[in-house]
């Protein structure tokens, strides 16, 4: 049954190998051994090139760190089919077999196959899994924390930013691929029947691995062990975005240094996202990030149907003429972000809400000016909560949004 399972499979902690020696209750000793056991099985894989290993990182839980100095552009990892994770490993997983076949013509069924070859490899066949070491090390949501485990007290700390919407809209797009997972129940259960169900708590872990850690190439997701364990930061080139290609024979993955590195120092990537990304995605924010920017939404209202004498024919004439299919659109705005002036979008979308003729940088400029304006007035003072949610991530993001959002009014002045 796609039901609450067992005790054991229920679990979704970070699990512990039989024999790691370590005083039950010990996460420090726990973490150290499996990222022995999974550096002993990353040099057993015998990658073409690897020159980094897994390393614990302080306030950062695991990094990478360089085994050998490494030029900038120089390939440090390629890593072989036999350990990465993806469609391709889950069509050859016999047990699922029957599940793969009733849901690949599915829209999102590519997405599914593999959150099932996740959690399958993961909860029910464990230490036994070919995988295990990779597995072992993956974090539980409680060790992200991530916006979509917040209370309620949590995300009132991100009033007035968008994200709040956004996580909020995450959360229940989960929810309905739990629920339509339910379609599908006469193959999902015979795969978990043994560990007395799949849970939704498992479900969500899996559902935010996938979001959170795959990495895309040939139009497909991948759990690519080691590399998604090297941490973001930009370099110094913040233009140059992380990427993975296969080598010239398609089989191996490739990645290359975006800058030097001296033996012993720890590996980044740069993602290329702005901060809202990162927390909603990952769990944390930069300090310095060239491509942030705020999330700014904006609808198209009842109240601007009547500017318009209540006339919404011409509304959703223009929306179509603009190729606008949503009466919200999102927008990326200050810090990285386009200026009003370079996003035509942005200013023709204002022209339609506003009910202006033209869509230039005057017609618009004082409207959105209000905008912005009233969605600073949104955020909360950060100085009416405790010290202790005083460093929140939250509370930084928030704290990069209003700046950016009064910079950006400066430019229009």
């Amino acid at each position: 049954p796609i039901e609450p399972a067992s005790a054991v499979g229920d679990s979704v902690g970070s699990g512990s190998g039989s024999g790691s020696g370590c005083v039950a209750g010990d996460e420090e000793c726990e973490l150290n051994d499996a990222i022995a056991m999974f550096n002993a099985w990353i040099e057993k894989a015998n990658f073409p090139v690897q020159k980094i290993k897994a390393e614990r990182v302080p306030g950062m839980r695991i990094g990478t760190i360089a085994t050998e100095e490494i030029q900038p552009e120089e390939v440090y990892l390629s890593v072989p089919p036999e350990v990465v994770m993806n469609v391709d490993s889950a069509r050859a997983s016999a047990p699922l077999n029957e599940f793969v076949g009733a849901v690949s013509r599915s829209r999102d069924g590519a997405f599914f196959i593999l959150l099932m070859h996740l959690l399958h490899e993961r909860f029910v066949l464990g230490e036994s899994s070919a995988y295990w070491p990779y597995l072992r090390l993956l974090p539980t949501l409680e060790e992200i924390h991530p916006p979509i485990t917040y209370d309620g007290h949590e995300m009132g700390l991100l009033d007035g930013s968008d994200l709040k919407a956004s996580i909020k809209r995450m959360d229940k797009l989960v929810g309905r691929h739990w629920d339509g997972l339910k379609q599908f129940a006469s193959t999902v259960s015979p795969i978990f029947a043994e560990n007395g169900g799949l849970s939704e708590a498992q479900f969500r872990w899996a559902h935010y691995i996938l979001d959170s850690r795959c990495i895309w190439w040939g139009g497909g997701r991948h759990l690519v062990p080691l590399l998604d364990l090297i941490n973001c930061n930009e370099g110094p080139d913040p233009t140059r975005i992380h990427s993975t290609n296969l080598d010239d024979a398609g089989t191996n993955a490739l990645t290359k240094a975006d800058r030097h590195y001296p033996k012993g120092s720890q590996l980044f990537e740069n993602y290329g996202q702005p901060n809202h990304t990162y927390l909603q995605y990952h769990g944390f924010v930069l300090e310095s990030n060239t491509h942030d920017c705020t999330m700014f939404s904006i609808e198209v209202n009842q109240a601007d149907v009547r500017r318009l004498n209540g006339d919404s024919s011409i509304i959703r004439r223009r929306m179509r003429e603009g190729g606008f299919n949503s009466g919200i659109q999102t927008f990326c705005v200050g810090g990285g972000g386009k200026t009003l002036e370079d996003d035509a979008r942005l200013r023709a979308w204002l022209a339609i809400k506003f009910g202006h003729e033209g869509s230039d940088y005057v017609d618009v400029v004082d409207d959105f000016k209000g905008l912005v304006e009233e969605r600073l007035s949104l955020y909360p003072d950060p100085n009416t909560y405790d010290d202790a949610m005083q460093g929140h991530v939250a509370l930084k993001l928030v704290g990069q949004e209003k700046a950016m959002l009064n910079t950006l009014l400066t430019t229009m002045a």
